[in-house]
């Protein structure tokens, strides 16, 4: 599969409930209601609100649930969009166990058949498993060697995985795994699980990776960072996939299901939210101040819309108090949409997917422009900090030095209110 961008790269993580309304025929889809006006497919590339060519999709719902055998075709899904497929590990986690109907020998076989990357099943680390370190990282070892011994499409790429609530469990869920990406068969990169509440995870394993000699300008390889549901860890992996682009072939994606989560409970994306928020006004010496918080990025703006309110009062013309999307501007009968689970839940979806991309571009844009002052002028003195010890750290020199993050005071650099993190979890 050769490098496709230079940029990092969002895969929408669809619900069970968005993914499945996909399943319509495109017929289906415009008779459903009088508010959809153009192909909801946003992977498609004909006449939609807008094309992202890039979508997740979570084989354990669409292999038991939806029994979907060909998803390009059944989805409707164009031949440039790029398919990821999540195994269901966080599935089978979260009580269930491999059995006859799915496990790894069905998921396999069935992800090669429609996916183009996806990694291999594993049990995230997560307390309400009821499973030990151990546990989790014996069935992740067995699944990868199985995948590594009895893969057979070419041109699909097969991500190991890598978990750590901490740089100890880290090293060792890393020394435990890594024979699985050499030798015949070997996986072809590396999708990072658990440090969406913590980017200082992923700067220490992607750093670790790189020393190891994971990546190099010859082969392509693999970075996926699962469930990256936080802006400023997208800013983040933005400059370290600049970085890297320097120094080796690798390329860095990630996803998110906050598009579904907010049209959940309500909740609407509003205007792109600021990098950073200043405080108007000036010290004796003129210098301008600017607040060393960052929350405007992750707490940016929402705009509630309750199911629940009086439908007499809202009449068919009735303007949507929601920001401009190529969606709302479509929405022309208020009362339907909101009372149409499905209309909601479709252009809802869609609406905060396209806000995500737009901030998601605004990100990219400033940290490719190529001058370092513009960034450094558009951001925060936190996130300023946090931005230049990434640089500092992703360079050649930096990263030949044998030391890791936690043996220096790396983390004393990196100033963000992920630092409390620092005392929960003993990093």
């Amino acid at each position: 599969m050769p490098k496709i961008e230079t940029r990092p790269i969002f895969f929408p993580a669809l619900s069970q409930e968005f993914s499945k309304i996909y399943e319509k025929t495109d017929k289906d889809l415009f008779g459903s209601s009088v508010n959809v006006v153009k192909n909801p497919r946003f992977y498609n590339d004909c006449k939609n609100y807008f094309y992202h060519p890039y979508t997740l999709w979570n084989a354990h719902e669409h292999i038991l649930f939806q029994k979907i055998k060909n998803i390009r075709k059944e989805k409707r899904i164009d031949n440039k969009c790029l398919v990821m497929l999540d195994s269901g590990g966080f599935q089978l986690g979260k009580g269930s166990t491999e059995n006859k109907k799915y496990n790894k020998e069905i998921v396999l076989k069935w992800s090669e058949s429609n996916g183009d990357i996806f990694p291999i099943i594993d049990y995230p680390l997560m307390d309400e498993y009821n499973r030990t370190f151990e546990e989790n990282l014996k069935f992740s070892v067995e699944n990868g060697e199985y995948y590594k011994k009895n893969r057979t499409k070419k041109g699909v790429m097969i991500l190991n995985v890598l978990q750590g609530r901490n740089f100890d469990e880290s090293d060792e869920w890393y020394d435990r795994i890594k024979h699985l990406n050499k030798g015949v068969g070997a996986l072809d990169g590396w999708a990072i699980g658990g440090v969406s509440d913590n980017p200082l995870m992923f700067i220490y394993t992607i750093r670790k990776l790189y020393k190891d000699g994971h990546f190099n300008k010859k082969k392509q390889s693999w970075i996926h960072i699962f469930g990256t549901t936080s802006f400023e860890s997208m800013l983040y992996l933005s400059v370290i996939q600049k970085n890297l682009n320097k120094l080796c072939n690798v390329q860095i994606s990630y996803d998110s299901a906050t598009l579904s989560h907010t049209t959940k409970y309500g909740n609407f994306m509003e205007h792109r939210p600021n990098l950073s928020r200043f405080v108007r006004g000036e010290l004796a010496s003129g210098t301008v101040l600017y607040s060393d918080l960052c929350e405007s990025i992750d707490r940016f703006r929402h705009i509630f819309l309750s199911k629940h309110f009086d439908y007499k009062f809202v009449k068919k013309d009735t303007k949507l108090p929601l920001p401009f999307s190529p969606i709302v501007s479509e929405i022309t009968d208020a009362k339907e949409f909101c009372k149409n689970r499905k209309t909601y839940t479709l252009l809802g979806n869609l609406h905060n997917l396209w806000m995500m991309i737009q901030q998601k571009e605004l990100f990219d844009n400033l940290v490719f422009w190529g001058d370092e002052r513009v960034i450094n002028e558009s951001i925060g003195n936190e996130l300023k900090i946090n931005v230049n010890v990434i640089n500092q750290i992703f360079t050649k020199k930096e990263l030949k030095k044998n030391y890791t993050m936690k043996r220096t005071n790396i983390l004393e650099m990196f100033s963000s209110y992920y630092a409390h993190y620092r005392d929960e979890r003993k990093i």
